[in-house]
């Protein structure tokens, strides 16, 4: 199968900057070949379901936080019910590549336990949204 390199649009490093404090500057997230292949061979029950949602996982995160393994990773989490157990995982570069570019790392889906966990630990917040345009 050939994997395609996606442009996933501008990520909102506001709402990220505001919730876990960070200074990250603006810029494109794009899907690199390697990682749609890494995602649908590493992960390949969690795909085709994943894949469709991406994009809106991006923009338009349920949490925001961090891994514990990979420090140079910001995690967003997603909920929707059509993503079966109903929850998404995206790792991302916390920074951006020499082209401006912040690069998705995998994403699969997890289980609410693990979000739970994930969240009682304070690895993982709701995203703080600007008051001024809400």
């Amino acid at each position: 199968m050939i994997y395609k390199s996606l442009n996933l649009g501008w990520l909102d490093t506001a709402i990220i900057n505001q919730t876990l404090k960070r200074s990250m500057p603006c810029g494109h997230v794009i899907l690199t070949r390697t990682a749609h292949k890494h995602a649908a061979e590493k992960h390949p029950v969690d795909y085709p379901f994943c894949l469709p949602f991406l994009k809106e996982a991006i923009q338009n995160p349920s949490f925001i936080g961090y891994s514990l393994r990979n420090f140079d990773n910001i995690q967003v989490v997603f909920h929707h019910d059509a993503l079966k157990e109903g929850v998404m995982l995206v790792a991302l570069s916390a920074e951006p590549d020499d082209r401006g570019k912040y690069r998705v790392r995998t994403f699969y889906r997890i289980s609410v336990q693990a979000l739970t966990e994930k969240r009682v630990s304070g690895r993982l917040y709701p995203p703080k949204r600007s008051k001024l345009f809400s």
